[in-house]
């Protein structure tokens, strides 16, 4: 199956808003670099620039990306557990598209991207045994993050009942509760040679601590915690923190 390149997406999504390459360089203020650098993918989309070509196409990300359907006529609540369910569906990669570790994976796999699941694609690598020792730090880690601001919410519940069905843990999965009591760090070493589960870890980190309405200080204090103690660079934390996170924090 023909995927379009994010070049050919972010053309297509510019002429169906009815807009110029001009029109948008004028209303986006590029100066030093033009649409067409973008549209023929000469330099790298950054992620704040991809937002504002989506608002300025009257889209989401997602939709200017390729990875998802119409957007669903549901409440807030819905549109953030739609947001973890995305994770789980065939062909459904995005916001984590944009991130390049994440993206530089999937790409080694674009032939499947319409047969699996972004959960699914990036596992394809892992054997069994790798797959249960990411899938218990993940779950522990997770677990651990709902306990941080002493309360857990319904929303943070559901989040991590689907993150149980799609983890293959075995029984890790039984006793996790207890690490919402414990500030737990994922281990390194587990996800060593593995940056692409690091920066997954890191993304639904933020997904369950913006389950329930917002992300609070607490919760970003223990996301950098795991953050530095995965040895993930830190722009590239910062990189996915600022999809979630204005900068008072």
């Amino acid at each position: 199956m023909y995927m379009p390149s994010l070049g050919e997406r972010l053309k297509a999504a510019r002429t169906a808003a009815g807009f110029t390459q001009k029109d948008v360089e004028a209303r986006l203020g590029l100066r030093d670099l033009s649409l067409k650098d973008y549209e023929t993918e000469r330099i790298k989309l950054p992620a704040q620039v991809a937002l504002k070509f989506a608002e300025l196409y009257g889209i989401t990300v997602d939709e200017l990306l390729g990875t998802a359907g119409p957007r669903p006529k549901e409440g807030p609540q819905s549109a953030r557990l739609a947001e973890v369910s995305g994770l789980f569906s065939r062909g459904d990669v995005g916001l984590l598209f944009l991130d390049p570790v994440i993206r530089a994976h999937l790409e080694e796999h674009s032939a499947k991207i319409f047969d699996h699941s972004i959960f699914e694609l990036l596992s394809l690598s892992l054997n069994a045994k790798a797959k249960r020792a990411l899938g218990t730090e993940i779950l522990r880690s997770l677990s651990s993050l709902m306990g941080v601001d002493q309360r857990i919410t319904p929303e943070e519940n559901e989040f991590l009942r689907q993150i149980i069905r799609h983890l293959d843990c075995g029984d890790a999965a039984k006793g996790i509760i207890k690490y919402t009591s414990v500030r737990y760090r994922p281990e390194e070493e587990v996800f060593r040679g593995h940056p692409e589960q690091k920066h997954l870890l890191l993304w639904l980190l933020f997904l369950i601590a913006k389950s329930d309405g917002g992300v609070n200080a607490d919760e970003i204090l223990y996301i950098e915690e795991c953050a530095e103690a995965l040895k993930v660079n830190r722009s590239n934390y910062l990189f996915i923190k600022k999809f979630f996170v204005k900068e008072k924090y």
